[in-house]
């Protein structure tokens, strides 16, 4: 199954109501707080409409090798396993013309 920014957050919901069933003590709290500031990456630029600004290369090899990262790298990025660094995402910024913020999602 291919994995989503529904299927993350749907599963980020099902892990922050556990942890409110667990009780509201601190651990379970400040757990739930990670979360929903890791929800807020999610809703961030989908990094394909990033990298698809990228007109320079047709290519995966050669944007892979634009930016100085690896095929799989781009492919992670791509499928939104990963996001790029701050350094990776400066290369990319001045690739696309988008900020660093909206590329690593924290707008």
């Amino acid at each position: 199954m291919k994995k989503t920014r529904r299927t993350t957050k749907r599963q980020a919901e099902r892990l922050a109501n556990k942890l409110l069933k667990l009780g509201r003590n601190g651990h379970a709290l400040k757990a739930l707080e990670r979360l929903q500031a890791r929800a807020d990456l999610i809703i961030g630029m989908p990094m394909a409409d990033v990298l698809d600004k990228i007109t320079e290369q047709s290519t995966v090899a050669g944007r892979a090798r634009l930016l100085g990262i690896t095929r799989q790298a781009y492919y992670d990025w791509l499928h939104e396993r990963t996001r790029p660094n701050p350094t990776q995402a400066a290369k990319l910024a001045e690739l696309t013309g988008l900020s660093v913020k909206e590329i690593r999602g924290k707008e």
